[in-house]
């Protein structure tokens, strides 16, 4: 059965589900419980909330994390010069996100005075090659005529080599990732607590939100959902469980009457999300630990207070 349309499917009509996104570095994959529809849904309603995030995509970039495209994102796509903001430049990288070039965009400004046109432009050393096109398509646009001579004299030019100071600017989007770590949070739900989280009252209501397109917090109102999820300013919520922003990691424990699941990506963002209001549920129930290192690429799970035992014998070794 799918864990979120609640449908009987074939072996053949379910995809792997990363709890945490591939595109930016999950390794844990749900087997036969996520159906193909929903996974493709999920893709592109959700998860590309926080795959393609502003900060995110900094990230990716740094530890070479590639999307569905098979390239790393470039989040200097889109620059201008610091001391021109008039003219734009982008940095670019290599598909593995390997610093390849500065690369100037053409800027060309013509004015035409009389019976002659006055261009002025901009262009990158790569690019010199397509001045003469250029130049001819300016001045049949302006009904004026240039010489293969003036052509030639133009590319006499010679190119000046500098190491410019960017500035760019991106977006940042402070509500559609939220539903992409609610979707991890309820996953691992179901990854740690079995098959019979799907009938918890709770996961009906995580179930709704996630496939919402209403915003966060009106879901969370609509239907009463408890925990917070945001960005992480200054210190996390947890700090001594693990302080290397090359890893996202989970935990889920119970406190009471409930159970709840943490999650942290790239120490960029965090949430404390409620699973459920009836822990004895889940008789079989042990809290559990997880951590997901991209630069390693690799994975660790284990009991959450053999976590905590090991961070703490690890701070008094560092105290001594």
């Amino acid at each position: 059965m799918c864990i979120f349309c609640g449908k009987i499917k074939g072996l053949s009509e379910y995809a792997d589900e990363h709890v945490f996104p591939d595109a930016i570095g999950g390794l844990l994959i749900l087997k036969d419980k996520v159906c193909k529809p929903c996974n493709d849904r999920l893709g592109h309603s959700v998860d590309s909330h926080l795959v393609n995030h502003g900060l995110v995509s900094f990230m990716r970039l740094i530890y070479g994390l590639k999307g569905k495209s098979g390239k790393v994102p470039n989040p200097l796509e889109k620059g201008v010069l610091a001391n021109d903001p008039t003219q734009q430049v982008r940095y670019e990288f290599t598909d593995d996100g390997k610093p390849k070039r500065t690369y100037l965009i053409p800027k060309i400004d013509a004015n035409k005075k009389k019976n002659a046109v006055e261009v002025s432009f901009s262009i990158d050393e790569s690019d010199r090659n397509i001045i003469p096109s250029i130049l001819r398509k300016l001045a049949a646009r302006n009904n004026a005529s240039i010489s293969d001579e003036q052509i030639k004299e133009v590319l006499q030019i010679h190119s000046e080599e500098f190491k410019p100071t960017i500035r760019c600017s991106t977006k940042i989007d402070l509500d559609k990732y939220r539903k992409a770590i609610l979707k991890i949070g309820y996953e691992l739900g179901c990854y740690w607590l079995g098959a019979e989280y799907y009938d918890d009252p709770v996961a009906s209501c995580l179930r709704k939100a996630i496939l919402s397109n209403a915003a966060f917090n009106e879901d969370a109102l609509r239907l009463g959902l408890t925990g917070n999820i945001r960005l992480v300013a200054g210190e996390s919520e947890f700090p001594f469980l693990s302080n290397n922003k090359a890893c996202h990691i989970a935990f889920v424990m119970s406190q009471r009457d409930l159970i709840s699941c943490y999650v942290r990506i790239f120490m960029l963002f965090e949430g404390h999300i409620l699973l459920s209001r009836n822990p004895a549920r889940y008789p079989d129930f042990e809290e559990k630990f997880l951590e997901i290192d991209v630069k390693k690429r690799s994975m660790r799970e284990l009991p959450f207070l053999q976590e905590i035992y090991q961070v703490g014998m690890a701070n008094k070794r560092t105290s001594r």
